[in-house]
């Protein structure tokens, strides 16, 4: 499977997640992605992206971890009263952070750097509604 067609269906899947509220599709993108990663299916089409030695091992690293937050964050999640936007922008980070990783070109790198930017301001203003909660600093 190519790289950037697989990206875009994890941003599809944060996108879902956003209307469904459940974060089956964090789940399942992240499990995805780590299977893929193992079997070095993911191969990039074109020159913006590189999945080089160093991006294997990253990937791998991150879905693992990203798969096991998403499983506990579906309990954790549950109560939030915003839960579609917490799983559309945990989506947005994961899709940034593996765009970062595998970037080749700089005008990707800095696109996933802003979407790893503005990803985890969004997730900080999921709990915007508490007093002592939403803010930074």
């Amino acid at each position: 499977m190519t790289l950037e067609l697989w990206l875009l269906v994890l941003a599809l899947l944060a996108l879902a997640d956003l209307f469904t509220k459940k974060g089956i599709g964090s789940l399942v993108g992240g499990a995805a992605t780590l299977y893929l990663s193992l079997t070095r299916s993911l191969k990039p089409a074109t020159h913006l992206f590189h999945m080089g030695d160093l991006a294997h091992p990253l990937y791998i690293f991150i879905s693992g971890i990203y798969t096991a937050i998403a499983a506990y964050s579906i309990w954790y999640a549950s109560h939030l009263e915003r839960r579609g936007w917490f799983w559309l922008w945990m989506g947005v980070f994961y899709t940034s952070m593996l765009t970062f990783v595998a970037a080749d070109h700089w005008l990707v790198l800095i696109a996933g750097w802003g979407g790893l930017d503005i990803a985890s301001w969004a997730l900080i203003l999921t709990y915007r509604d508490g007093e002592k909660y939403g803010r930074v600093g």
